[in-house]
């Protein structure tokens, strides 16, 4: 599995959810799943912001 992004990833399961049957065992585990996904691309993001905004100090070597 290539070329794919995490938005894209996410959209699919939202997607795969909202087909589904509402008496699919697995219903709740992809909107779970989903809800996760996002959080973490939520956070990463953040997690790439605040990084960008530090200044890098490169030591000599």
């Amino acid at each position: 599995m290539s070329g794919f992004s995490l938005a894209d990833l996410i959209t699919r399961c939202r997607l795969a959810y909202e087909r589904m049957g509402t008496k699919n065992p697995h219903r709740e585990l992809i909107q779970e799943c989903a809800v996760v996904m996002h959080t973490m691309a939520v956070r990463l993001a953040a997690l790439e912001r605040e990084a960008a905004d530090k200044p890098r100090i490169i030591l000599p070597g």
